[in-house]
C-alpha cells in the first residue's frame, strides 16, 4: 500500500510493479529496474519541482515520460538545482534505488524554498 495525498486527506491505493503492457493511449511499454520495484528512474526532470518516471518503451525505441496532468500554483527552483537532490537523482542508477531527498522541506506551509547555489551557464 502507498499513501497518496489528495485534497480532501490521504488515501491508500495498492501499488504494484507493472511488468510490461500498454499504456491507455495504446503504447506498449517494458518495466525493469535494477530492484524490480520502481521505474527505471524517478525524480524532477522537467523542472517544475514535481517528480516524473521515466519507462522505456518495448523494443528500447523510445523513453516515456509519465508526469502529473493537475497543474501546481507552487512556484520553486527546479529541484536539480539542489545539490543533495541532484546527487541523490544520480545514484538511482549506480546504486540501491532510493528517491532522491532535498536539502530543504517541501510540503504544506512550507518557507520560501532557499536560493540555489547551483548556477548553470
Amino acid at each position: 500500500m502507498h499513501a497518496v495525498q489528495l485534497r480532501t486527506g490521504y488515501k491508500d491505493v495498492p501499488i504494484s510493479a507493472p511488468a510490461g503492457g500498454t499504456t491507455p493511449d495504446g503504447v506498449a511499454y517494458t518495466y525493469e529496474a535494477n530492484d524490480a520495484s520502481v521505474g527505471d528512474l524517478d525524480g524532477d526532470i522537467l523542472g517544475d519541482w514535481r517528480e516524473e518516471v521515466v519507462w522505456r518503451a518495448s523494443g528500447n525505441t523510445a523513453l516515456r515520460i509519465y508526469s502529473t496532468p493537475i497543474e501546481t500554483t507552487t512556484k520553486i527552483t527546479t529541484l536539480l538545482h539542489d545539490p543533495m537532490y541532484r546527487t541523490g537523482l544520480a545514484w538511482q542508477n549506480t546504486a540501491y534505488n532510493q528517491p532522491p531527498h532535498t536539502s530543504f522541506f517541501i510540503g504544506n506551509n512550507m518557507p520560501t524554498a532557499p536560493r540555489p547555489t547551483v548556477y548553470t551557464p
